[in-house]
């Protein structure tokens, strides 16, 4: 407020992983050796290096260096306000006891919020006090006469019959909800009040525009797509650079891949090659770089004759972590 922010971080939980029994496999020694050998980038040391990513790979998906998080129920959920922002990241860092000048680390965006499925607690819900009510104190009576006639000013006045209508009608989204009452038979397309809907040009501005305002903004491009004209004129002639730009606009950087992989589906009529898994890959973060060839590579049309053009994109880390992908849609 008044162009000042505050920022106050805290942490929610933290977990430490457990030894295994290749946290061991170099030593400060080795270390040493296999950097002054990376200075020469022989053939050699690339298979030795490829060898040693192959090692980290396996060492990370083979379940033994798993860790849970407790987080309490009554944390803040992830929330962005005009005002108001809150965010969570998961800050994963490796010591490594002299072989760096300092210990790696890598922070990762998330969202935090509470399943459905989770009920709140009793002692969680917030119960309002009962407040006894105060006795109202009754006005005296006023000891005021009726009057046994009209004024005479009223005798010019047109008196009418009274009416009853035996209807009841509420407004609802610009609409009357209309419900008979007794023996009354009235028309109800008579209180009809059409609700009026904004035309939003099939547009690429416009679709970026509804996704940045939507809560669900996976829900918000699929009922674009079916809707025929906005498949014909935004999503049909999409370019790889517009494409990007769509997956760019979504701000919960973990549903970007899905964004990615629901929009395959419908652009060039299908036609999904190799140039837009390019785009999405230049257009995300690194550490999500990954998860976005396990969802487009199946989808990749031209996969077979330009599998080399997508791993020209990727560093030697990436080419381990997603050569099951590439396997696994090849062989399709």
């Amino acid at each position: 407020a008044g162009g000042r922010d505050n920022r106050n971080e805290r942490v929610v939980s933290y977990s430490v992983f457990k030894p295994t029994a290749r946290w061991k496999e170099m030593d400060k020694d080795q270390f040493k050796v296999h950097q002054s050998r990376s200075k020469k980038r022989t053939d050699s040391f690339r298979n030795e290096q490829n060898a040693l990513y192959q090692t980290i790979h396996k060492a990370i998906n083979d379940a033994e260096n798993r860790t849970f998080f407790k987080i309490n129920l009554n944390a803040s959920r992830s929330f962005e306000g005009q005002l108001i922002k809150v965010w969570h990241r998961l800050i994963i860092k490796v010591y490594t006891e002299g072989n760096c000048s300092e210990n790696p680390t890598i922070k990762v965006n998330l969202q935090l919020g509470t399943a459905s499925s989770i009920a709140p607690t009793p002692e969680s819900q917030a119960v309002a006090p009962v407040i006894p009510s105060a006795p109202v104190a009754s006005a005296p009576p006023l000891d005021t006469p009726a009057p046994s006639a009209p004024p005479q000013e009223w005798a010019s006045a047109v008196v009418a019959t009274p009416v009853v209508v035996g209807n009841s009608a509420a407004v609802v989204g610009g609409g009357i909800i209309w419900e008979p009452e007794g023996d009354n038979d009235v028309n109800p397309n008579a209180f009809s009040a059409p609700m009026a809907v904004a035309f939003v040009e099939p547009t690429v501005d416009n679709l970026i525009r509804d996704i940045q305002n939507s809560v669900s903004p996976l829900g918000t491009v699929r009922d674009r797509m079916d809707d025929g004209k906005w498949r014909s004129l935004v999503f049909d002639p999409l370019t790889p650079q517009q494409y990007a730009r769509v997956i760019k606009s979504v701000t919960i950087e973990f549903d970007q891949p899905d964004m990615a992989a629901l929009m395959a589906t419908s652009v060039r009529g299908g036609r999904y090659t190799h140039e837009y898994v390019v785009a999405a890959l230049r257009s995300v973060s690194d550490w999500i770089r990954t998860s976005m060839l396990s969802k487009l590579l199946p989808l990749c049309a031209d996969l077979k004759t330009s599998a080399n053009v997508i791993k020209s994109e990727l560093t030697e880390w990436e080419l381990v972590c997603s050569q099951r992908y590439f396997d696994e849609s090849l062989d399709r």
